[in-house]
């Protein structure tokens, strides 16, 4: 048997259906996956597992590893509520901006990651990425082989596509393909996992937890399947943004227009609605160009001074940033 799943990293065992890493007798010699993986890879069954230990066990159990850190984050994610992680990584680190090929087409890729690189204060490499641009891919795979040992670890929050990297270069290596288990469903890898690629071994530890709970269905819908269209929304004094049943916001100026970026599946729409629910209105000042951002889905630009009024649920966290594309990469 492999002492771990391939797929979730756990440690197999067939002596308790109910616990994780179960695997069947019969198969204990052969297994690659957990029957909770095997399912998934192969019938993409979603079952939704709470993370097996905290941010703060990943964050320890990485540094320990030292060996150079490469942290994915996808632009839906980038925040300063993810970017604490990154910040606190010691030791030679890097930033991987996954799933470009998302980005609105009118996006310069050089000049976003200038802008991150101001907005975040961060000075070491970022590196773009995309399972779907091959020489993305092969830039990527260049710079983890010019690392002296030629051993790396893939951190990052999770869904942001650290798994995704891994399927492809080990595709780009062996030509065939990957054990490396790809799912939209949070909290895939569970533990820690090896991966010999030839000439790099590659660590891949389990993705962050971010602190907003959402149900099962909306932690779906939240992760783009294809292209962002971003979406135009002109906004009167009487109107409100309403995004799912998370929050929604009013303004105070009598016409404005304000686009929102992030997963086309989810539901936004203008409406009148009642504050039952939510937790008591913050008024809020909004500048020009400047993002009202909602952590790991996605974000709203104001093109005019505002000053909105946001109702949430569950305090919903949010930050504001001066324009991450408005005003500087259109």
């Amino acid at each position: 048997m492999s002492e771990k799943c391939k797929g979730c990293g756990v440690l197999l065992q067939s002596v308790d259906v109910k616990k994780r890493g179960y695997v069947k007798e019969e198969k204990k010699e052969t297994a690659l996956y957990c029957e909770r993986c095997y399912r998934l890879k192969h019938y993409r069954e979603l079952r939704f597992d709470s993370l097996m230990m905290s941010n703060e066990n990943i964050l320890e159990n990485a540094i320990c590893l030292q060996k150079p850190i490469y942290f994915f984050v996808d632009f839906l994610h980038l925040s300063e509520e993810v970017l604490k992680w990154f910040y606190r990584i010691t030791g030679p680190k890097y930033l991987v901006l996954s799933k470009v090929d998302l980005i609105p087409y009118s996006i310069s890729l050089e000049r976003l990651v200038k802008r991150i690189q101001e907005l975040y204060c961060i000075s070491t490499d970022i590196l773009c990425f995309s399972v779907k641009k091959e020489m993305l891919l092969f830039r990527l795979r260049n710079h983890l082989e010019a690392q002296k040992e030629k051993k790396v670890l893939f951190l990052g929050m999770t869904n942001v596509g650290k798994s995704s990297a891994l399927n492809a270069l080990y595709h780009s290596y062996f030509q065939k393909e990957s054990p490396v288990l790809v799912s939209k469903m949070p909290n895939t890898t569970q533990d820690f996992l090896t991966f010999n690629m030839g000439a790099v071994t590659i660590y891949d530890a389990p993705g962050f937890v971010s602190s907003i709970k959402m149900e099962s269905c909306l932690a779906l819908k939240v992760v783009p399947q294809k292209y962002i269209r971003p979406i135009t929304l002109p906004l009167k004094l009487e109107t409100r943004i309403c995004l799912e049943d998370l929050l929604f916001f009013s303004q105070n100026l009598s016409s404005n227009h304000i686009t929102f970026y992030g997963s086309n599946d989810l539901d936004l729409k203008r409406k009148y609605s009642d504050t039952e629910g939510f937790d008591t209105g913050m008024d809020i000042t909004i500048l020009a160009d400047h993002d009202l951002v909602l952590p790991g889905i996605g974000f709203f630009t104001f093109h005019k001074d505002t000053i909105i009024t946001l109702y949430r649920k569950q305090s919903f966290p949010y930050e504001i940033r001066a324009s991450l594309f408005g005003g500087y990469n259109d």
